[in-house]
């Protein structure tokens, strides 16, 4: 016998619960059930951390969507362009304080957005019964104060809705703005899931498409042209991203089967979403800033209303 052998054996005999001679005490230890863990230790998954206001606050998902509503109604059915230029001005610095890095590029392509609209709409003639006086822009180059007049009425309308829309969407979780269609208005779930799942197709893909780019670099394949180098490579990487895309959805649609997706009309959702005192303050605050803009813009008219101007 050799000594690692004879080291093993001894190691195996001083363990008396290793070998057949344990006592039954022992045995009876080893399989008995373990004590149940108290409440109070059993500790619930951390929640997502979210950077700026959004993970201050946290409002409920649905609070932003409703607050937005009665904006976006008065920026819709106002006679003059001034509510929506004034919603836009208040509305664009909150998507930093919302949320610092994306509310940052959200507002550099609404700003881009708003520019090359407003040029496209002044370069048109007039299509709109414009009903605001054009003589703030006559001192203004390139073309006519009733051209730039019928571009802003466009261009502050649309940017105004925009910026409240991606506002709603910095201060909540799409995701989480799913489960709360469901916990709240009861959608059904099979609905809210499946769009859980598409929602999760796009980190994914960006993964795949990431790793795609990454093996191209790695094996030195490139191009005679360094000008089309970049987008060819984004064409060669779309089969390989398609076939990722269709793993992806079969695992998905394996994953449902097993769980019987869609047997019942609802299920249990792992987040609890409660309306609390914040989301009350922040609806009273937007119907307050609605009846305040539509008291004193109420000389300029609104669809529903005659032209007071």
């Amino acid at each position: 016998m050799t000594l690692i052998d004879t080291r093993a054996q001894s190691d195996f005999r001083a363990h008396p619960k290793l070998v057949g001679s344990s006592s039954p005490q022992d045995r009876l230890e080893d399989h008995a059930p373990s004590a149940p863990v108290p409440q109070s230790l059993v500790l619930a998954p951390p929640e997502p951390v979210i950077p700026g206001l959004a993970g201050r606050v946290r409002f409920d998902p649905l609070a932003p969507l409703v607050a937005i509503l009665p904006l976006i109604a008065l920026t819709g059915t106002s006679l003059s362009w001034h509510p929506a230029a004034l919603i836009l001005v208040l509305v664009a610095p909150m998507l930093l304080v919302a949320q610092a890095r994306r509310g940052s590029l959200s507002l550099l392509f609404l700003l881009l957005f708003i520019v090359l609209l407003t040029l496209g709409c002044a370069s048109a003639p007039p299509s709109v019964n414009l009903h605001d006086d054009a003589s703030l822009f006559t001192a203004w180059p390139w073309f006519s104060p009733e051209h730039w007049n019928s571009a802003f009425n466009v261009s502050a309308r649309i940017g105004a809705i925009l910026a409240l829309i991606l506002l709603a969407g910095l201060l909540s979780d799409p995701s989480d703005t799913i489960r709360a269609f469901v916990v709240h208005l009861r959608m059904p779930s099979r609905i809210g899931q499946a769009g859980i799942a598409a929602l999760g197709f796009t980190s994914l893909l960006r993964r795949e498409h990431r790793a795609i780019r990454e093996a191209h670099l790695l094996r030195g394949s490139s191009f005679d042209l360094p000008i089309l180098e970049t987008g060819l490579r984004w064409l060669r990487s779309a089969p390989a991203l398609i076939a990722g895309a269709i793993r992806h959805a079969e695992r998905v649609s394996m994953s449902m089967d097993a769980r019987a997706f869609g047997a019942y009309p609802r299920r249990t959702e792992r987040s609890d979403f409660s309306w609390r005192r914040r989301d009350t303050l922040l609806l009273i605050c937007a119907f307050t800033a609605t009846v305040v803009l539509v008291r004193f813009m109420w000389d300029s008219g609104f669809v529903l209303t005659p032209t007071r101007s």
